[in-house]
């Protein structure tokens, strides 16, 4: 449990006791939105990594056929190229 989360409980325990009903359903809203943020960092971490090992410039590369040949792509032009699939995906 993080120093956050322990200060937290603290805190809805002091405001359970005290009676106040609605500062402590706003508290627990808060930590469940922190707590969703999190979970949602992590995936965005998982992800990030996932890729960073695809793009690597020595890592596995992409292979597209460009105007009669296969092209490699690594690093940069892998993001390029996948900048540019997104922009045509969101209809750019």
């Amino acid at each position: 449990m993080t120093d956050l989360r322990k200060e937290t409980e603290r805190i809805l325990t002091c405001l359970d006791a005290a009676g106040l009903k609605v500062q402590a359903a706003h508290l627990r809203a808060l930590q469940a939105e922190v707590d969703r943020r999190t979970a949602e960092c992590e995936a965005l971490r998982v992800d990030a990594e996932r890729y960073s090992l695809i793009r690597g410039d020595y890592g596995p590369a992409a292979l597209t056929w460009t105007a009669g040949y296969w092209n490699s792509l690594r690093g940069p032009s892998m993001d390029a190229a996948i900048d540019t699939a997104m922009d045509r995906e969101r209809g750019g």
